[in-house]
């Protein structure tokens, strides 16, 4: 059920394979005459903020990105086929079970991507084969001649990019630099690294699996085959094959079923469920990094009024 989404985070290539602040919002339920002792560790709301904005970034910042893209591509004679979307919100939710969380409608209209055809989830796949126009729109990080800029993680991975690649011209552009490119829209790994932690990823993944509420809303919605969350992309590719192109909606089947699926994940809860069992299990790493994680919403901010000005013509 996992289905990989196109073009996240474009131009960001992996070179390899801790801020410590004091812990807040400890609740320690201990009482006199008692042998035991609860813990609580709580995330900070502002964390909490950040990560819901995650999910949504501004449609500014793509657009400017996108246009920045292609004004750069045109001046190396080629014509950029991409996405229009260079950078995708993100979710907890996604950590354990990536490809079957509908965020809205208009995901669901889409339907799944494990309907496309191969190499039909972008319209640059193709260009992007041809070692000319790749090498224009994401560079050579590896190459002797390449200016790169690369980050460490918390975890000690570096990733970097390409600054002379129209994508890197392009984050820039709308960042502020490469660097805060590479800073926001890795904080997705960054999550990922925590939930590593105390096995949150692999909790919910259970939750997942284990919960029987979500199956029953898609029996009564008339999919009895579809018993657990994560099972309708994998159902959906059985049911009517790879049939879609690039930018084909799904057909009136596909979207009756990506309709059911999406309604099912909100009446049941199953995905607010599952982010509080993550935010249980990796509190204290998300608190321990809230400096990290603010740093990405100060990113975001300044990159949404860079965008807007960009796309106004200011």
């Amino acid at each position: 059920a996992k289905n990989k989404k196109p073009e996240k985070n474009a131009g960001v290539k992996s070179m390899a394979k801790k801020p410590f602040t004091p812990l807040a919002l400890i609740g320690i339920a201990c009482c006199l005459g008692v042998s035991s002792c609860s813990t609580t560790v709580e995330v900070k709301q502002d964390i909490r903020n950040v990560l819901a904005s995650y999910e949504n970034p501004s449609p500014d910042i793509n657009v400017a990105l996108v246009n920045e893209v292609k004004k750069c591509m045109s001046e190396k004679s080629f014509t950029y086929s991409g996405s229009q979307n260079i950078i995708d919100g993100a979710s907890v939710h996604e950590l354990a079970m990536s490809g079957a969380h509908l965020p809205n409608e208009e995901a669901a209209t889409q339907g799944y991507l494990s309907t496309r055809q191969d190499n039909a989830s972008s319209s640059n796949a193709p260009a992007m084969e041809t070692p000319a126009y790749r090498k224009a729109f994401q560079g050579d990080p590896q190459a002797a001649d390449s200016k790169t800029v690369t980050i460490t993680m918390s975890n000690g991975a570096q990733v970097g990019m390409a600054t002379d690649s129209c994508i890197g011209r392009a984050a820039e552009a709308v960042f502020g630099s490469a660097e805060n490119y590479l800073k926001y829209t890795n904080l997705i790994n960054e999550l990922i690294t925590g939930g590593s932690k105390n096995n949150a990823v692999e909790e919910m993944g259970k939750y997942y699996r284990d919960d029987t509420t979500y199956g029953a809303c898609m029996k009564e919605s008339g999919y009895a085959d579809i018993q657990h969350f994560g099972d309708a992309p994998s159902y959906a590719e059985k049911t009517w094959g790879k049939y879609k192109a690039a930018n084909v909606a799904a057909n009136a089947e596909e979207q009756s079923l990506a309709h059911a699926d999406y309604n099912c994940q909100k009446s049941t809860g199953i995905l607010t469920k599952a982010q509080n069992i993550y935010y249980e299990k990796a509190a204290t790493w998300l608190n321990e990094h809230e400096p990290l994680i603010l740093e990405v919403r100060d990113i975001e901010r300044q990159a949404q009024e860079r965008a807007a000005a960009l796309v106004n013509g200011n």
